[in-house]
């Protein structure tokens, strides 16, 4: 029946005419089997419809369909249905479509899937955990649970200092609050916590802090006790500890290095591990290093016995070996107190005195090395006497003595080093007398740098303008030599600008190389007067071209001795020569061709006298009269032309006249016993072996 029912609804019924109008018109005019199964659970509470209203005229061909409620008689039955009025269009039946079983089989299904899904996000949410509460904004945790967390986070997290908030925010809660228990299991957990920390702090000697931590334990807690009387205990070897660590610093201090020792001892004995590792070992290490400070100390003192600077200067070296914070230490600042000063009482005496070398050369006998005040007046005037020494001119004139930004840099800084010479310094007098003079030469060291300046743009009126200003430097200033040397060098430039054109004039003239060009090039030289910056240089040309004027005219005298002297005619070359007046430019070369040629016409001369002489001793020589060709060829004396040749000749005749003599001949069995040198002894002689 039900599925003969759902049947009926694939169809138009001609009931339905009206309802399903208005879904037709709406949207494509089909309608949807869920429709049909409202229509049909809601037919029986449908209400019977009304005639719509008719406006304007009707056309009587044309009927409204009407309906009535239907009932499930006319439901079961299809006859039962009233037949529709006449129209004039038919009725449109569209054909059922019917579905398979598995459609609502799918249907159904996925159904079933959304209530699934449905029940497990629902089971999902109720068993997962709510989202941990922000601590960051504390104005937004209103529930306890909500603070406990935070808190127990912050601790966590954090150190001392949020354990004990922690434990202050514990208490808030009482014994009524249902956290209350678990607050007092917190408390217990932190104050063991606290406690661990007191016990780190005792260790690192740090007993303030600890007694401060463990006051933050409450007293409600199992540990309150525990840390009572384990602050009793720390307060008690705290202060054991204290007087024999006091004894033993004594016992540096008077150098009783027993005692010292019987009181490290006696500490090692205490219970508490900070005295007995940490503090004991602390106070043999500085046993340590106490001994040797003091034998560094002694050896330094027996070192400044000699009295002499450099022994100071070496008793200071030795005496900064001392470690600072020693004991040793304290003493060895009022040794350097009295060494430094016979060091300084020297340098400054030197430096005043016009010995800057000197100064610092006294003052660097000690090498500065630790921050000792004692040692600090010693360092700041041997650094201002390096940097002034720096700025201090030549003893002649230089490239220093044109003031530079480094003299001034220098000249500051020297007078910054004695203004930190402190005002109860036994120095601090001669500190700001040399200080003043470092002050007034670095104004006059000011001046001339700007006239410097201004005598660098090289014109004659800034020349001019630069001695203005260094003539500013009054007669007692430090740098008055300075600024006087500056001033002389100006005016020889600006000589050098006004007299130059007049040298370089001449020089011009002269380069023509005619006499009457030179003698008018020197006299333009000449206008340059005596004192002028080149005066000098004016002369020197000046001479130069005077020179050249004699050679001119004096050249053809020596050309026409030379040409003599070349045919042979020595005297009248000599004569020739000698036109040339001393003082002339080719005086000292004519003399010297004048000295040749004489020299040349004695060489003829004793030529010509001995010649005769070795032909008449090599004609006896011949004779075979050897004796008298040597006497006659001895006649020519040493010194003269043919002197070499008589004397070869004579050793000729000298060796035929003494032939070398015969020795006997000795026996077989001596010359067995001859040596190597004697057979050569008994060899023959050359002749010539006697010359």
């Amino acid at each position: 029946m039900v599925r003969e029912q759902f049947k009926r609804f694939g169809q138009n019924q001609p009931g339905d005419t009206l309802a399903s109008s208005g879904t037709a018109s709406s949207g494509s005019g089909a309608v949807t089997p869920l429709q049909r199964l409202r229509r049909w659970v809601m037919q029986p509470f449908a209400r019977p419809a009304r005639p719509l209203p008719v406006t304007g005229k009707v056309d009587r061909q044309e009927t409204i369909p009407l309906t009535r409620p239907s009932t499930d008689a006319d439901n079961l039955d299809p006859r039962s249905h009233r037949a529709p009025l006449k129209s004039s269009k038919p009725p449109h039946h569209k054909p059922p479509k019917r579905r398979s079983g598995w459609y609502w089989t799918i249907v159904c299904f996925a159904v079933l899937g959304m209530i699934s899904g449905m029940g497990s996000a629902a089971l999902l949410w109720l068993v997962s955990l709510p989202p941990p509460p922000d601590c960051e904004d504390s104005a937004r945790l209103t529930l306890d649970m909500e603070r406990l967390y935070c808190a127990q986070q912050a601790v966590d997290a954090g150190g001392l200092p949020e354990l004990i908030a922690g434990l202050e925010m514990l208490n808030q809660w009482t014994s009524e609050d249902a956290l209350y228990s678990e607050t007092q299991k917190l408390a217990e957990e932190w104050s063991k916590r606290v406690l661990a920390i007191a016990r780190t702090k005792i260790a690192n000697s740090d007993l303030e802090g600890a007694l401060e931590a463990i006051r933050h334990i409450p007293e409600t807690t199992p540990v309150y006790e525990d840390a009572q009387r384990v602050v009793a205990y720390w307060q008690q070897q705290w202060v054991e500890g204290e007087a024999i660590a006091a004894k033993a610093q004594e016992a540096f201090k008077t150098q009783n290095w027993l005692l010292a020792s019987e009181q490290i001892a006696a500490m090692a004995d205490l219970a508490n591990p900070y005295w007995y590792e940490k503090r004991a070992n602390e106070l043999a290490q500085q046993l340590g290093v106490e001994r040797r400070a003091w034998q560094v100390l002694i050896e330094a003192r027996k070192t400044s016995e000699a009295g002499s600077l450099q022994a100071l200067g070496q008793a200071i070296n030795q005496a900064q070996e001392v470690p600072e914070g020693t004991y040793a230490w304290e003493e060895a600042r009022l040794s350097f107190k009295q060494w430094s000063q016979p060091l300084l009482v020297e340098g400054t005496q030197k430096w005043e005195a016009g010995d800057p070398t000197g100064a610092i050369r006294t003052l660097q006998l000690a090498k500065v090395k630790t921050s000792a005040p004692e040692l600090q007046d010693l360092a700041r005037f041997s650094t201002a006497y390096q940097l002034a020494n720096q700025s201090i001119l030549s003893n002649t004139p230089s490239s220093n003595w044109f003031p530079s930004l480094r003299q001034l840099w220098n000249l500051r800084e020297a007078i910054s080093a004695m203004q930190q010479i402190p005002t109860d310094s036994p120095f601090y007098e001669p500190a700001q007398a040399i200080q003043a003079n470092f002050q007034a030469q670095w104004e006059d060291l000011v001046q001339l740098h700007y006239a410097t300046l201004t005598a660098n743009l090289g014109q004659h009126a800034a020349f001019h303008l630069a001695i203005d200003q260094a003539q500013q430097v009054a007669s007692d200033r430090p740098r008055r030599l300075q600024a006087q040397t500056l001033i002389a060098y100006w005016r020889e430039r600006i000589e050098q600008i006004e007299d130059q054109p007049y040298l370089d004039h001449a020089i011009k003239i002269a380069e023509r190389g005619r006499i009457e060009d030179l003698q008018l090039a020197i006299v333009e030289a000449s206008r340059i007067q005596q004192g002028r910056a080149l005066r000098l240089t004016a002369q020197g040309q000046i001479a130069t071209w005077q020179k050249q004027i004699e050679t001119i005219e004096d050249k053809p005298f020596l050309d026409r001795a030379r040409l003599l002297a070349d045919e042979g005619n020595l005297q009248e070359a000599i004569v020739a020569a000698q036109n040339i007046a001393p003082g002339r430019a080719l005086y000292s070369e004519a003399q010297a061709a004048i000295y040749d040629w004489q020299a040349q016409i004695i060489w003829n001369a004793q030529l010509a006298e001995d010649r005769p002489i070795l032909s008449r001793a090599r004609s006896l020589a011949t004779d075979g009269d050897l004796s008298g060709a040597i006497r006659v060829a001895s006649q020519i004396g040493s010194g003269r032309p043919l002197y070499r040749e008589a004397q070869e000749a004579i050793a000729g005749w000298q060796a035929q006249l003494a032939p070398p003599r015969r020795e006997p001949e000795p026996s077989f069995r001596q010359e067995e016993t001859l040596t190597e040198d004697q057979t050569e002894l008994l060899e023959p002689r050359r002749p010539d072996a006697f010359d």
